[in-house]
């Protein structure tokens, strides 16, 4: 692992797979089926269901934002409306949020500045053209907000949660200043190893956790992970295990991203969102820059 012994600071980083890691073999284009693409599609509309219903678009713009990952030319179908009804529920973490932090409300199920984080990343990479500004995403008080959601997971040894939170601040920021330091590195690679032998001895179900904590170090710093083949195996399994059984909504779909990631030749957090660039295909290397997708207002 390649890391300042005090602190890294990962501003600026682009991530470039290291030489020693040998090839790992995934197309979006050819691993994902037909089949696999409308259950995706299913389960986006299952989402937007639940949003117009219930006012629950946190699902959908994550399901939204994962296709995007995996082709940036899908229709999603979003329109003003729904648009709007997403930036709306942003709005409503960023005021749970102020209003947590002033001591007006309390709830220890209450986590406002990581689903804050989380939304606003997934709008981003929806349409890098989001208006940041507007909604004040990268606001002091914002900002701050996420920073301390940070150092609660990393306070309660959460470091799949801690994963997620840094990825979604670098995405949303790529000049931020996020500080890992060494013992942060440690735990990461401690939860690695954790899903690695509970998947290997139990069930390859635990891949999946394996999956998304390697794919978010890999982004982090492309020197912290390594896959071999036996590993990469087992991703395999647990893949074709959700084609089959479809058992765990957006498993499919997010098991797929980790491992487009993980078998990138680049992946680079920037202002158009996290752009992926696959290994080079007859001569052409392929790239994944996510565009906005058009919508009609």
């Amino acid at each position: 692992m390649s890391f300042n012994p005090e602190r890294l600071n990962i501003k600026d980083l682009t991530i470039e797979e290291p030489e020693s890691q040998e090839r790992l073999a995934f197309d979006p284009e050819k691993d994902l089926t037909e089949e696999d693409w409308e259950n995706m599609k299913d389960e986006l509309e299952i989402c937007r269901g639940e949003g117009e219903e219930n006012n629950e678009w946190f699902n959908f713009a994550k399901q939204a934002s994962v296709m995007k990952l995996l082709d940036s030319n899908v229709d999603l179908g979003i329109d003003s409306k729904t648009w709007q009804a997403m930036n709306d529920k942003l709005d409503e973490y960023q005021e749970q949020g102020a209003k947590l932090a002033q001591g007006i409300i309390s709830g220890e199920n209450l986590q406002p500045w990581k689903d804050f984080s989380l939304m606003a990343m997934n709008l981003k990479i929806i349409d890098p053209s989001f208006n940041f500004k507007k909604y004040g995403v990268l606001d002091d008080l914002n900002w701050e907000g996420m920073e301390r959601e940070l150092a609660d997971c990393r306070a309660s040894g959460d470091y799949n949660e801690f994963s997620d939170q840094s990825v979604a601040m670098k995405i949303l920021d790529p000049k931020s200043k996020i500080e890992i330091n060494e013992e942060d590195w440690k735990e990461l690679q401690r939860d690695l190893n954790y899903w690695e032998e509970t998947g290997t001895k139990e069930s390859d179900k635990n891949f999946f956790g394996f999956s998304r904590v390697a794919a978010n170090m890999k982004i982090l710093d492309p020197t912290s992970i390594h896959v071999d083949e036996k590993n990469w195996e087992k991703m395999r399994n647990y893949l074709d295990r959700e084609r089959r059984i479809y058992q765990n909504r957006h498993a499919l779909s997010n098991q797929a991203l980790f491992m487009k990631i993980l078998a990138a030749k680049r992946v680079e957090a920037t202002e158009k969102g996290l752009e992926i660039a696959m290994q080079e295909k007859e001569g052409l290397e392929s790239e994944a820059s996510i565009m906005p997708e058009k919508r009609n207002f």
